[in-house]
């Protein structure tokens, strides 16, 4: 797909580079010594553990053996590989949690900056509104899972956590980005996925709910939150550009509120027709991220799979984290196919190429001769 090269293009060789060595890996080396080893794999069917070779006698045919052996095996260690990498990921930056607290009071303390400007109105969004916003959600989502045939205190329970968690983890998420340029999206969401599943299937009995409900508050939580901290990165970048051309964050704020509005209509009617499209199978889309949250709650409920290359996974993408900083790109890459990945990697090498021999020579002339400021503005035109 071209849109596959543009996305290694604007990633540049070296991240399509990582991400692709996950797929490398996978089908290059781990299929092929699953097939050769004869692996046992998870049956859902018999809820046992087969070798890979059982499905031969199935009728399934050879060819079809490494397509078995990656979705039951090298799927769940990329699963893993993402869980690692995003938590490993977050260990690594500890030191940004430690000060986030005192951060967020000086900023409702007004020490971070002058909203209202005598003379010249509002500078910045007033930051009242936050706790006015999270009093309307709270009740919004209490009311909304309390119509939906949920308990009262359940509603409560998972209102509070998804606030609490979407609020400081957003936090620290943010800043996160703002100091290295990458959100640990994944990292946090997994977070917030471990404390609702496991908070919700610990006392189903108690709080009134069956399996199913504590798994839809969960996957609802989860989602919820990964979209919410996924806009709030969004809206950092919308601050940067716009605070360089000369805006206010009053009216960033007010044009990001009022954008939301039209925002979550379009959103839900499209995530209502694609959802019909997966149920019946219309599409099918490789999404490895949904898939991750959906295999583990899997796990976690049901213990159907293999923790052990889940944990083996885990293992491989906290070394990457460790070794690389790109941990959950690379299991990203290990839950793809050869031909997701191959057109990324030749767009990141042609965007490093294009760099090196047109990009760079063209602009460095412009700055000889015309001076450093026009070079850098017509970089940033090219």
């Amino acid at each position: 797909y071209p849109s596959l090269f543009a996305i290694g293009w604007f990633m540049k060789f070296r991240t399509a580079l990582l991400v692709s060595l996950g797929t490398l890996m996978a089908w290059f080396w781990l299929i092929p010594m699953a097939v050769a080893t004869d692996v046992p794999v998870y049956d859902a069917d018999s809820g046992t553990s087969v070798p890979l070779s059982r499905y031969l006698e199935l009728g399934d045919g050879v060819a079809a053996l490494q397509m078995i052996a990656f979705s039951k095996t090298i799927r769940i260690i990329a699963i893993g590989a993402i869980l690692g990498g995003g938590l490993f990921g977050l260990v690594k930056m500890w030191k940004t949690f430690a000060t986030i607290g005192g951060d967020i009071a000086n900023a409702f303390r007004g020490e971070a900056g002058q909203e209202y400007m005598p003379g010249k109105g509002w500078y910045e969004w007033p930051l009242k509104h936050i706790p006015i916003f999270m009093l309307i959600t709270a009740a919004a989502m209490v009311l909304i899972f309390v119509v939906g045939g949920f308990g009262v205190v359940p509603a409560i329970i998972f209102a509070v956590i998804l606030l609490l968690t979407t609020f400081l983890l957003g936090a620290i998420a943010v800043r996160v980005m703002g100091e290295t340029g990458i959100e640990p999206v994944s990292g946090t969401s997994f977070i917030v996925l471990l404390m609702l599943m496991g908070l919700f299937l610990t006392f189903d009995d108690s709080l009134g709910l069956s399996g199913q409900e504590a798994i839809l508050l969960g996957l609802v939580g989860t989602t919820v939150f990964g979209s919410a901290i996924s806009m709030s990165g969004t809206v950092v970048s919308d601050y940067k550009n716009s605070l360089y051309i000369g805006n206010r964050p009053y009216h960033i704020s007010k044009g990001n509120i009022i954008g939301v509005v039209p925002g979550c209509i379009l959103g839900a009617g499209v995530a209502i027709f694609l959802s019909k499209m997966l149920a019946d199978g219309t599409i099918d889309l490789a999404a490895p991220q949904a898939n991750a949250f959906a295999t583990f709650t899997v796990l976690l409920s049901e213990g159907q799979g293999d923790m052990m290359l889940l944990s083996l996974g885990f293992l491989l993408g906290a070394f990457v984290e460790w070794s690389t900083g790109m941990g959950t790109s690379f299991g990203l890459g290990m839950y793809l196919t050869v031909p997701h990945t191959l057109p990324m990697l030749i767009g990141g090498g042609a965007r490093d190429y294009w760099e090196a021999k047109r990009l760079i020579p063209k602009i460095d002339k412009i700055r000889e001769e015309e001076g450093a400021v026009v070079a850098e503005k017509r970089r940033a035109l090219i």
